[in-house]
């Protein structure tokens, strides 16, 4: 019998790896949460991976733990534009929903961690097809986020 699909789209320079955590911790604890949604298809993680960053080796010891981990993570580079993280998460996520119809017994899932407002309108359009829509944020996240959540939880 086939299981939901949950996709898992991570804005990880607005919700990095919280300091004294492994990238290992961090994955088991996302991928616990989503297996109460279903099988995991998409994890994925933006961010820019910055000169600075690949050469630290705490940066260098948590990507490779995410990605040992199961996490593709997504270089974003700015090249003095902002948002560019944020558009291609949108993109994904939208590319994922024309992929994987809702409608269907197993409703898929699309799990966005981020605190960032800027995807209240892309998680509101989605929920009005019957995605479910799980947003992982911290406390302080922007209402306008996370009201547009089937189910919230705290980073």
């Amino acid at each position: 019998m086939k299981e939901a699909e949950i996709a898992i789209f991570w804005d990880y320079e607005n919700c990095p790896v919280p300091s004294g955590v492994s990238g290992h911790e961090i994955v088991n604890r996302i991928r616990t949460l989503a297996h109460e949604f279903g099988s995991i298809k998409v994890l994925k993680a933006y961010t820019q991976l910055s000169d600075q960053a690949i050469h630290s080796s705490r940066s260098a010891i948590l990507r490779s733990e995410l990605q040992s981990s199961g996490v593709s993570i997504t270089d974003c580079p700015h090249n003095n534009y902002k948002n560019v993280a944020d558009q291609m998460i949108i993109v994904d996520m939208l590319a994922f929903a024309m992929d994987n119809p809702s409608g269907s017994i197993l409703t898929p899932t699309i799990m966005l961690i981020s605190g960032d407002r800027d995807f209240a309108y892309a998680m509101s359009v989605l929920r009005l097809r019957r995605y479910n829509v799980v947003v992982v944020g911290p406390s302080t996240i922007h209402a306008s986020l996370r009201a547009q959540a089937s189910i919230f939880f705290e980073w």
